[in-house]
């Protein structure tokens, strides 16, 4: 019974960190991430079509919301000018 739960909890672990801790190689696929993100937004696409899960899903969410707020903000002729 001890090694049944035993290997249970390993696996949990082991399925907790792919979800949650991100190695170094992969910082390039959260900026393509957030930039798909971006991307959605900026040509209307819906907050459902995330195709990531785990922490790369909120990446792409960041980028999605980041997209959203440059798309609705409007900028004064002076500012662009300037």
């Amino acid at each position: 019974m001890t090694i049944i739960m035993s290997i249970v909890v390993v696996m949990a672990l082991g399925v907790l960190l792919r979800e949650f801790i991100t190695l170094p190689q992969d910082s390039t696929s959260l900026d393509v991430a957030y930039q798909q993100g971006f991307d959605a937004a900026m040509s209307q696409q819906s907050c459902f079509s995330n195709p990531y899960r785990g922490v790369v899903a909120d990446v792409w969410a960041d980028g999605f919301v980041a997209g959203k707020e440059a798309s609705t903000q409007r900028l004064e002729p002076e500012a662009i000018c300037k």
